[in-house]
């Protein structure tokens, strides 16, 4: 099943479901009673799907939380490249610092990874219905999320229209073998990545992807420069946002009915990382040799 969310209706795509009309309704009532249910807060800054969705006068905490509230930090503990890639007035960049992150970022366990909460994402597939109508179409074309845990876990039960990658193989012929590219340089493809906390595999993904896209282009350059994690994972979007599921469950990596099949794929992932090192090993002693 696709995670591609585009903004032109695509057959199987997410608005064939009953919840997913439901979602529908909500999005359209949001924008639709906008000015009268939302707060004015315009001294916060705001992402550029916030803008399109609710307009100049929405608060923030709508879409993302109270993100009024920042939490205060030493001079320590902040990573120069954060320093760098953050404009104060404006926020995060993405991955090639062409364009501010188009959604609300939340702090994370890996501080050189941006992560999402679950209400977003929520929202986010929402939007979708937006999307589909023409509501985004000049801003985003594509919308992925990936699901980087086992097949046997994603059976188990999935976010709406999640992708299945669990390995650097499937990651890599999937996006970067023919890198998927917008029709309008100006629109952006948005990619999510998860497991079943966001905490090992999830990030490693994330990471790979862009440590492949880095060698493919001239820095800063990019295939994908605007990458996210969801924070906590399906663990902590399922109870929240069951109806946005499918099939409405959970099968956690370590489910006793599904040991024989873990010990398969953490093997199998580990047999094609060391083909993946061995290959960069062969690389790199290939460049030192080469004239």
């Amino acid at each position: 099943m696709s995670a591609e969310f585009s903004s032109k209706r695509e057959e199987g795509s997410l608005a064939s479901g009953p919840s997913f009309r439901s979602n529908q309704r909500k999005i359209l009532n949001l924008l639709l009673e906008r000015d009268a249910s939302f707060s004015i807060s315009s001294d916060l800054p705001r992402t550029p799907v916030e803008k399109k969705l609710f307009g100049d006068s929405a608060n923030l905490s709508i879409l993302s939380g109270d993100l009024g509230l920042k939490k205060m930090v030493s001079l320590c503990d902040i990573n120069m490249t954060q320093m760098l890639e953050e404009d104060s007035n404006q926020g995060p960049l993405i991955g090639d610092f062409s364009k501010v992150c188009a959604l609300p970022t939340v702090s994370g366990k890996h501080q050189d990874l941006k992560y999402v909460n679950p209400e977003t994402v929520s929202r986010f597939l929402e939007m979708v219905a937006a999307l589909l109508l023409g509501e985004f179409q000049g801003l985003i074309e594509k919308f992925y999320i990936i699901d980087c845990r086992y097949p046997y876990e994603y059976l188990g039960g999935h976010i709406q229209g999640a992708l299945n990658l669990h390995s650097q193989e499937e990651l890599y012929n999937f996006f970067l073998k023919k890198p998927i590219v917008p029709l309008d340089i100006q629109k952006r493809i948005i990619i999510v990545f998860h497991c079943e906390f966001s905490s090992e595999r999830g990030p490693r993904m994330c990471r790979s992807l862009r440590e492949e896209d880095r060698t493919l282009n001239q820095y800063p350059a990019l295939y994908y420069p605007e990458l996210y994690i969801l924070k906590g994972g399906y663990r902590d979007f399922f109870p929240e946002y069951m109806e946005l599921c499918e099939p409405q469950s959970y099968c956690p990596m370590h489910h006793q009915d599904h040991k024989a099949e873990l010990l398969r794929c953490r093997n199998q992932n580990k047999a094609w990382e060391g083909e993946r090192q061995l290959q960069e090993q062969i690389a790199l002693l290939v460049k030192d040799v080469s004239p």
